[in-house]
């Protein structure tokens, strides 16, 4: 998906946190995050997944742990979203969207 192409609906922040991915057979992938939103997020990762997908996504930083749809990939980079978004009044992501937003 080019750069251009940039159809969400949420501002995504970039990023230099690390993830983990578990797929449908429960394997586990270390993923970079390149970018985050409320919605969403764009991982580097050698996992071998396939559009249309579900995941469970870790943060690690923030311990987080969250279903989510594989809408697409490209190049080793994944483009997730969020089952249940991430909200901002919660109290493990609080601290995080105010790092993002600053």
């Amino acid at each position: 998906m080019p750069e251009t192409d940039d159809l969400r609906a949420k501002g995504r922040r970039k990023t230099l946190f690390g993830g983990v991915i578990y797929d449908e057979n429960k394997d586990k992938w270390d993923c970079k995050i390149a970018d985050i939103s409320e919605s969403g997020a764009k991982v580097k990762s050698a996992a071998p997944l396939k559009a249309g997908s579900f995941v469970d996504f870790r943060i690690n930083k923030y311990k987080d742990l969250r279903r989510a749809e594989v809408i697409w990939v490209k190049d080793g980079t994944i483009g997730l979203r969020f089952l249940v978004e991430l909200k901002k009044s919660s109290q493990e992501m609080s601290r995080f969207f105010e790092i993002i937003n600053d």
